[in-house]
């Protein structure tokens, strides 16, 4: 059953619960409606909203493109994290929308929300930031991303207070021969920046975080190797640790 069925199966249902909560009267069942009845659109309304709840339908999030699948089998996936529908919120055109289903495609950097049967992209000139399984994505827009020595596009706040950690994430897809056939690899890569006054440079590894902590770097250095950090087997965990550590090591 697609959603317009659905909802003109609603009226009755919200007919029916105003019945058994409001006191009867005389006005004839045919007299009901919206304008004439607050209590009955009321009923409606959150009758709506818990079908979009459990479809993961907005207000306000039908407002994008159909996104297109991709027409060729990939090895790996184009999302981040995972394929599946993730939990999440999203700020778009002003308006913050808390449990939605969404999906993030690395590759095309669009903001997938289900909609109807479907996929749907929103635009991402419209979207301010977004959370998806607790990762909190902001939004740098091309008009202001040069002055902070960035690329326009969708970010991770690792860490946000006096420093502040971002990382950017993106995946391409490859053409590959294996075994006399041809496949569609996905490879993944991974930027990691912190904020240095009002810019921010690139913090890939411990020799670029020391240089851009010099002041402290002695002090970081020795912190890294007793608290057994590693930039090879986690850098997010790395990068707010000494950031948070930096913080203390200034204050």
């Amino acid at each position: 059953m697609n959603r317009s069925s659905f909802k003109h199966l609603l009226f009755p249902i919200a007919v029916l619960l105003l019945a058994l909560t409001q006191p009867s009267t005389a006005q004839d069942f045919n007299e009901f409606t919206f304008a004439s009845n607050k209590p009955l659109k009321e009923a409606y309304d959150y009758a709506v909203s818990l079908y979009e709840a459990s479809t993961g339908i907005q207000k306000g999030l039908n407002n994008g493109t159909q996104y297109a699948p991709y027409p060729y089998h990939l090895e790996g996936h184009a999302f981040f994290e995972t394929a599946g529908w993730s939990p999440g919120s999203i700020c778009y055109e002003g308006m913050l929308y808390k449990d939605v289903k969404l999906l993030y495609d690395l590759i095309t950097g669009e903001v997938i929300v289900p909609y109807k049967d479907t996929y749907m992209q929103l635009h991402q000139d419209r979207i301010n930031k977004f959370t998806i399984n607790q990762h909190q994505f902001i939004r740098i827009a091309p008009d202001s991303a040069s002055a902070l020595g960035l690329s326009p596009g969708f970010y991770e706040q690792l860490y946000n207070n006096q420093l502040k950690v971002l990382a950017r994430y993106s995946k391409n897809v490859q053409e590959e021969e294996i075994m006399n056939e041809k496949q569609y690899v996905v490879y993944s890569k991974r930027w990691y920046y912190l904020k240095i006054g009002d810019k921010y440079h690139q913090a890939d590894n411990e020799r670029m975080v020391l240089n851009l902590l010099k002041d402290k770097d002695k002090d970081i250095a020795q912190f890294i190797k007793k608290n057994k950090l590693s930039f090879k087997s986690n850098k997010e965990l790395a990068l707010t640790r000494i950031a948070a550590y930096y913080e203390q090591l200034k204050n």
